[in-house]
């Protein structure tokens, strides 16, 4: 078995669907070459649906960037092409004003927060870009791990 640490989303899609999450294991060993393409699970018209929402919530989180950049007037250190955990706490470490699609982790997991932003009293605040209005106790969840 390959040695993995598994993100907080992880935890949830499995809790909320073990077949999706296996589904998602595979494509994503089959993105990094460690299993061959032809176990790629394909898009079927079944699950388009949430391709939708998926460019959806990726639109929102750069309107979000930019209401940062421009309204706010913060810099960010935009880490959503090559994020690693020691570029995320060099930037932290630099008090960073905001920083986009950090890499944190700990012994058990890893975390891609949307966004950090650093409040008044000099601590980083997790903006994590949802379209619901409504929280789901399961994005409470992953907010606090």
């Amino acid at each position: 078995m390959i040695d993995k640490k598994h993100s907080i989303s992880d935890l949830l899609l499995f809790e909320e669907s073990p077949f999706a999450f296996w589904c998602q294991t595979v494509n994503d060993l089959v993105k990094k070459g460690l299993i061959d393409e032809s176990h790629k699970v394909p898009i079927t018209e079944g699950n388009l649906y949430s391709e939708y929402f998926l460019k959806k919530a990726q639109n929102h989180e750069i309107e979000l960037k930019d209401f940062y950049l421009i309204q706010k007037e913060m810099e960010i250190d935009d880490y959503s092409l090559n994020s690693s955990f020691e570029k995320t706490i060099k930037s932290i470490n630099n008090k960073s004003q905001a920083i986009y699609q950090g890499s944190l982790e700990g012994k058990e997991f890893t975390a891609r927060p949307d966004f950090l932003v650093l409040n008044e009293q000099n601590r980083y605040d997790i903006v994590d870009a949802k379209l619901s209005r409504n929280i789901k106790k399961k994005y409470d969840l992953q907010l606090y791990c």
